[in-house]
């Protein structure tokens, strides 16, 4: 029976349904890796019967096959459970076996693992026609058999025979199986099934051509053609890829396939002559442009790996894909993609870290590996953005970092990282932004704004520019990407965004403020020290800066006034600004934070280290501020010998005791100093009720007339007019037992 009678015979049956069958008399074993179409040419040669004839007996006749053509294909791509059992009725041989002669296995492979599937894998994976390659030794060997992997398109060397496989008939020139033989005739084991050059229609005279006389390239037993198919088999055989930069996380081989031909097409498209030379042996690269002289493609480039490559075309494509992706790190994969990238550009090609998807369904190693190579082309806002300083570059990361970060950033992250032209708060600014940056691809006009516009676009890149002309660059990126994995992993306790809209326009009123000052002994001053607490509050509660507030003044002296403000901070105070700022953030509904946090930095031990490596001991920076009360933090710093900024945190940090300040009992102490030494009631005692005078009660606290005057007005103790008559006096036993007082005071 014909072919096309066959087809006809079956039309009728609904699709799926297939003829009864019965065993057939002979028995042929497949050979290992054998294609389903060419043991069933087997099996009809060894039983003398025609190819058509046979495929009816085993029950492959499909209703829905439009040519022979279709069936061989759909047949190949996988059976189902009906054919699989017809055939191995009719042949004695297992359905596992059966089964096996198909690609069912990789695709229902591919189809659990992930990466590509259907007919975005079918598009990689087969060659135009479902046409074969195949080596001729192979062919002579195992009496005209051929292999199921030869179909691929990245089927291109005989690891046996150590060859590039052949893709056309030596006599005519075409390529092989893409159609069956005719349904009328029997099957010539090794000899080439294409029409006679000439013949026409219904013709069936074949070249009959000898295909084990065919010639494929020698290759060497480690030549590294052969290390790039070997690879490729084995993967399809697992399923996974678990070599060079895959061993830490295999893929699947559909997504391996998506990861060769991405590659591999680039340099096809893009590699000159030369530079393949460069990175492959000579003779495939030889052969390679020998077979696109013969094909007429000279004169053009190829992007890919098509359908109708040759052999040589994959070979290459797919072995120099394979020496970047057999690096054991990302790495060093992507300094080995790195001159291709660098030619690119050399050229004018526009290759940018947004430009760089080589193919669809790409694995995430080779977009890391990507990126790797781009990285000394990129700017350095982009390097952040796409982590380029990890073992594992990428672009994913969490979008919403902004608000674990405060408008300034830590000083315990800035300080190490200062450099010449860029101010300190210029500098935590930027790094705030650089921060949030990393791994996300949100525009950097919008992550500037959420962290409160404090750092414009053209400041944040300025100081990104500074940072990265620094020979400390490499470590100062690893930072910064190490800093935002550390808040990725383990978010601060402050939500520091909704920080950032707090409304402060009733911020430490003037009655809380002097409250406050008269709890811990420091004196209020005039409007212009409210003025500077509010404004270091806002920044201590906000993050956004103290001079940005509604209560900075715009002039040199109150920016002079506001940066050496932690001078005169003491412990005392700052705790008692804090219990307030805490009453605050409660009535505007954050109870649960804490007024201020930080993450692990570079103090320890109290100490900090200096500019010229030293350390600056916390206690005795106290002590000398207690006695020297610098107005400035230029003194101080060059006192200790290390930069005002690292100064200005320490005390920001450990703010300097009230009870090392004023100390000596000198006449000139503060306010502070005669509330430490004389309680209210006190005061009111000796300057009320046993009459002494306010320089008689300074000299025994040992304080100054002045600043008892003041510590009066704090008290609410109207001080008597100068000259007024003083009535009674103290006893020498009143007398004892106050200076006793005064004693138990100041211990």
């Amino acid at each position: 029976m014909g072919w096309q009678a066959a087809a006809g015979h079956n039309a009728s049956r609904p699709s799926g349904e297939l003829a009864a069958v019965r065993t057939l008399p002979v028995r042929v074993a497949p050979v290992c890796g054998e294609a389903l179409d060419s043991w069933l040419e087997a099996l009809a040669v060894r039983m003398a019967a025609c190819w058509g004839d046979v495929v009816e007996s085993v029950g492959l006749i499909s209703a829905g096959a439009d040519s022979a053509r279709d069936c061989v294909a759909g047949w190949l791509r996988g059976l189902s459970a009906a054919q699989v059992l017809a055939v191995s009725t009719a042949t004695g041989i297992s359905a596992e076996q059966v089964a096996s002669m198909t690609f069912q296995g990789v695709l229902n492979r591919a189809a659990g693992s992930g990466g590509l599937r259907g007919s975005s894998l079918e598009s990689l994976l087969w060659m135009r026609g479902w046409r074969c390659r195949f080596c001729a030794a192979c062919l002579s060997e195992n009496g005209g058999r051929w292999a199921l992997w030869w179909r691929l398109r990245w089927a291109f060397a005989c690891p046996h025979h150590h060859c590039l496989l052949v893709d056309v008939c030596p006599m005519c020139h075409r390529s092989q199986r893409a159609e069956p033989p005719p349904s009328g005739l029997i099957p010539l084991p090794g000899g080439c099934t294409r029409k006679r050059l000439g013949s026409h229609g219904r013709h069936i005279a074949r070249c009959d051509g000898e295909l084990t006389a065919a010639d494929g390239l020698p290759l060497g037993p480690d030549h590294p053609v052969l290390g790039a198919q070997r690879a490729l088999l084995e993967a399809m055989q697992s399923g996974w890829a678990g070599f060079g930069v895959y061993r830490r996380a295999p893929i699947p081989f559909s997504q391996l396939i998506a990861d060769i031909a991405a590659v591999g097409g680039r340099i096809l498209g893009y590699a000159t002559r030369d530079e393949l030379r460069g990175v492959l042996p000579g003779d495939v690269v030889d052969q390679y442009l020998d077979d696109r002289a013969a094909t007429g493609a000279a004169g053009g480039r190829a992007s890919r790996v098509t359908a109708s490559a040759t052999a040589s075309a994959a070979a290459v494509a797919a072995t120099a894909a394979w020496s970047i992706l057999s690096a054991l790190t990302v790495v060093d994969a992507g300094g080995r993609l790195r001159w291709l990238v660098a030619s690119s550009r050399r050229r004018g090609v526009a290759v940018r870290a947004s430009t760089l998807g080589w193919g669809r369904g790409i694995s995430p190693v080779l977009a890391a590996v990507q990126l790797a190579a781009l990285e000394p082309f990129m700017a350095p806002i982009d390097q952040l953005r796409h982590r380029t300083t990890g073992a594992y570059p990428t672009s994913t990361g969490d979008e919403a970092r902004a608000g674990c970060l405060p408008a300034l950033v830590w000083p315990r992250w800035s300080l190490p990282l200062r450099c010449p032209g860029v101010g300190h708060r210029e500098l935590r600014a930027a790094l705030s932004v650089a921060i949030a940056l990393v791994g996300t691809r949100a525009p950097l006009a919008e992550v500037v704004g959420a962290l409160g516009s404090v750092a414009t676009v053209r400041r944040a890149l300025r100081v990104l520019q500074h940072l990265h002309a620094s020979p400390r660059w490499a470590q100062t990126r690893s930072d910064i990407t190490a800093w935002a994995a550390y808040l990725d992993a383990a978010p601060p306790p402050i939500d520091y965004r909704r920080r950032r809209t707090l409304p402060c326009t009733d911020l430490l009123p003037v009655e809380v403020w002097r409250d406050l000052c008269l709890s811990v002994g420091v004196g209020p001053g005039r409007a212009v020290r409210l003025q500077l607490m509010r404004c270091w509050l806002h920044e201590r509660l906000t993050t956004l800066p103290a001079e940005s507030c509604s209560w900075a003044v715009d002039s040199a002296d109150f920016r002079g006034k506001l940066a050496a403000l932690p001078l005169w901070l003491t412990a005392e105070l700052v705790a008692a600004l804090d219990d307030y700022a805490r009453e605050f953030l409660a009535d505007n509904g954050i109870r649960s934070e804490p007024v201020v946090a930080g993450p692990p930095g570079v103090v320890s031990g109290g100490r900090l280290a200096g500019d010229d490596g030293g350390g600056v001991d916390v206690d005795a920076l106290h002590r000398w501020i207690g006695r020297h009360q610098p107005r400035s933090f230029a003194a101080v710093a060059a006192h200790f010998g290390v930069d005002t900024d690292a100064v200005r945190y320490l005390l920001e940090e450990a703010p300097t005791p009230s009870a090392v300040v004023d100390t000596g009992g000198s006449s000139g102490g503060s306010v502070a100093s005669a509330s430490r030494r004389l309680s209210p009631e006190q005061f009111d005692y000796l300057y009320n009720e046993c009459r002494w005078g306010l320089a008689t009660i300074a000299a025994e606290a040992g304080v100054s007339r002045q600043a008892l005057t003041q510590l009066a007005q704090r008290y609410g103790i109207a001080v008597r007019r100068a000259g007024r008559p003083i009535g009674g006096a103290m006893s020498r036993t009143s007398a004892g037992r106050t200076r006793g007082q005064f004693a138990e005071g100041e211990g």
